[in-house]
């Protein structure tokens, strides 16, 4: 089984999810968290993920 994770408007009932038409294909497991640090790259944000991220 793949996961996937997602935030933002990519997550469950965000403003985007409808589009990736995973409603009807996925299963929701839970929310969690990562450790990391995100990015401002313009249009697409990027993540550096680990403890030291």
């Amino acid at each position: 089984m793949e996961r996937f994770f997602f935030y933002g408007t990519l997550r469950r009932g965000g403003r985007f999810h409808h589009q990736l038409r995973l409603a009807n294909r996925a299963r929701f497991i839970g929310e969690d968290r990562v450790a990391g640090r995100l990015y401002d790259c313009g249009p697409w944000p990027a993540a550096l993920f680990g403890s030291g991220g």
